[in-house]
């Protein structure tokens, strides 16, 4: 490896530590390295990316956590005059005029959580040639304000109190989605639980399952939506730490690994638009198999027009080649 390369993945680790995390090893770490974050430092002002937060939750106010406090952000913040009222149905709000068209706004609610202030949801749109089986390997961390039990402080009043911290849980699921499920002849809509809590869901993968009238083969080619979806809901207040799922992600491939995600269609050029016709033929050979919604789409290296996987990615890259000039021999310009 290069010293240049090894220099731009140092960089980049460095960053998405910082920016996503998790990014164990100060104060201390879990006996199974996983992160312990100081009390004064929570989650959601240690970290700005790769964040499902509860539903319905607003930005009120800004509040500085002191280093010897509580976690002053999971307090109940004042009730703002924001001159509606917020209606129950998320995105819409009472007296507001929306149209909506009746076929498609229950599929298109989890998407539109992706676009908020505040995202609840995450996901990926894409044209299959549906398999036999899905799989959907989901990951995120959570984080749990517990004590250090090997540390004390005393205060004024000779008390010994535990110190706390923000400890991380790592949450990994594989989701198996059968062709049974995503095949048909209307839209299919249904959903997994990727995380349970007290019997509830409140971290799912939500699916839409459209199909692809210029399908090439009958029945098989699907545009599917997958979503997903931070299931607790906010209480109109500055979101809880322990309510939030953090370093977000999911990566979708089929159960034998075969190249299954075709290009995705593109929106119908102008053929007369020289600048159209430039591009087309610029970008003849890139292929484009996944759509973000809330977040970037990254794939497998393709094998012509197909890849065997797709994923999420909430700091995406590229590499741009050098552009180095051209020694033509017996040629001296000054320029080199």
């Amino acid at each position: 490896m290069s010293e240049t390369v090894a220099t731009h993945r140092f960089i980049l680790d460095f960053l998405r530590k910082e920016l996503v995390g998790p990014s164990p090893g100060y104060p201390a770490v879990q006996i199974d390295r996983q992160e312990i974050l100081r009390a004064q430092y929570p989650p959601r002002q240690r970290y700005g990316a790769g964040i499902l937060f509860p539903a319905r939750s607003q930005v009120l106010r800004q509040v500085e956590t002191g280093a010897d406090e509580e976690d002053t952000l999971d307090a109940e913040t004042p009730e703002m005059d924001l001159g509606f009222e917020v209606s129950e149905e998320i995105g819409v709000q009472e007296g507001t005029e929306v149209s909506v068209d009746e076929s498609s706004s229950d599929t298109d609610r989890d998407v539109t959580l992706a676009n908020k202030f505040l995202p609840s949801a995450m996901g990926l749109s894409a044209l299959l040639e549906v398999p036999e089986r899905l799989q959907v390997k989901v990951q995120a961390g959570i984080y749990r304000h517990e004590e250090f039990p090997w540390d004390t402080r005393t205060t004024r009043d000779e008390k010994k109190p535990y110190p706390k911290g923000w400890w991380r849980s790592p949450v990994d699921c594989l989701i198996e989605l059968s062709a049974d499920e995503l095949l048909g002849k209307g839209t299919a809509t249904f959903e997994k639980p990727a995380f349970e809590q007290d019997g509830q869901t409140v971290l799912a993968l939500h699916v839409v399952s459209r199909p692809y009238e210029q399908s090439t083969k009958s029945g098989r080619s699907r545009l599917i939506t997958f979503t997903l979806v931070n299931r607790r809901q906010g209480e109109n207040k500055a979101p809880d730490n322990k309510d939030c799922f953090f370093q977000c992600g999911f990566e979708i491939a089929s159960s034998d690994r075969q190249a299954c995600f075709l290009s995705y269609p593109e929106q119908p050029h102008d053929l007369n638009d020289a600048d159209e016709r430039s591009l087309q033929l610029l970008h003849l050979h890139r292929r484009t198999f996944a759509v973000g919604h809330g977040c970037a789409a990254d794939w497998h290296d393709p094998d012509g027009e197909r890849t065997t996987s797709i994923r999420t990615e909430v700091l995406p890259t590229y590499e741009v080649k050098p552009v180095l000039p051209t020694q033509i021999e017996g040629l001296d310009l000054s320029m080199m």
